[in-house]
């Protein structure tokens, strides 16, 4: 015998204006100012498999530092970036590349086109919305959150699934005209120093047909992070490969 699925009921003070909810889910996670994570990364897409230990640092509004690390915790690749400038290399290999922050740059390591203010921002669960206006609401009694509708230019569309009270963001999905370009879900939610973390965060890119979760192993708030994490240098005797952003 089937189990009928779980309703949950709008709450007594739920909120109806699309406006109020990106609001709420914009103000979600301002105390948090640093992420230091480990995680399990698993990567599916066009361009090949990947699985692997990563270490995640963010420090808002676009500090960013990722290493990924070899089943014995060896350095296997770099990626730092204050914001401005970034730096990649590869353990070994003869040449190491930087230059300005930007979403073409990032992508070269990450299989994400983003600057780093979202990426910070996606990796503390906090709301990326278009820029668009929030023209429908509703409390989605399936998913147990409200479903906001934002509308932008160039036949551009957003949804989103905003958890009452807190903001936080569960899932969202944008949209081409009809076409889903991109999807994020946010579980396995746990407390951290007070704070709610969502220990998996999963995302699916159209272009490239690019799956990529993160398992997240441990977790550390608010931790006291160096600048020095953010600006490494190229390793001596590499050669020096400069790129630009254009597009």
């Amino acid at each position: 015998m089937l189990a009928c699925p779980t309703r949950h009921t709008a709450p007594a003070d739920a909120l109806t204006e699309p406006a109020e909810i990106t609001a709420l889910a914009s103000a979600y996670q301002g105390k948090i100012q640093t992420l230091a994570v480990e995680a399990r990364a698993t990567h599916y897409g066009d361009v090949g498999a990947f699985k692997g230990k990563v270490a995640i640092l963010v420090r808002r509004p676009g500090d960013v530092h990722i290493s990924t690390l070899s089943p014995t915790d060896d350095l296997v690749g770099v990626l730092s970036s204050d914001g401005k400038r970034f730096v990649t290399f590869q353990r070994g290999a003869r040449v190491c590349q930087r230059g300005d922050a930007c979403p073409r740059n990032m992508a070269r390591f990450l299989p994400l086109a983003i600057d780093n203010p979202t990426f910070v921002g996606m990796m503390m669960g906090r709301a990326v919305f278009i820029d668009g206006t929030p023209t429908e609401a509703a409390w989605d009694g399936k998913v147990g959150a409200y479903r906001v509708e934002l509308v932008g230019g160039g036949d551009q569309r957003q949804l989103a699934w905003v958890e009452h009270g807190s903001g936080r963001i569960l899932r969202t999905e944008l949209f081409r005209g009809k076409d889903r370009t991109f999807s994020i879900d946010f579980s396995d939610v746990r407390s951290v120093d007070g704070h709610r973390i969502a220990h998996r965060v999963e995302i699916k890119i159209a272009r490239g047909n690019t799956d990529l979760r993160l398992d997240f192993r441990t977790v550390d708030v608010n931790l006291e992070l160096a600048d020095s994490a953010f600006s490494i240098p190229c390793p001596d005797g590499t050669t020096i490969e400069e790129l630009s952003c254009e597009r």
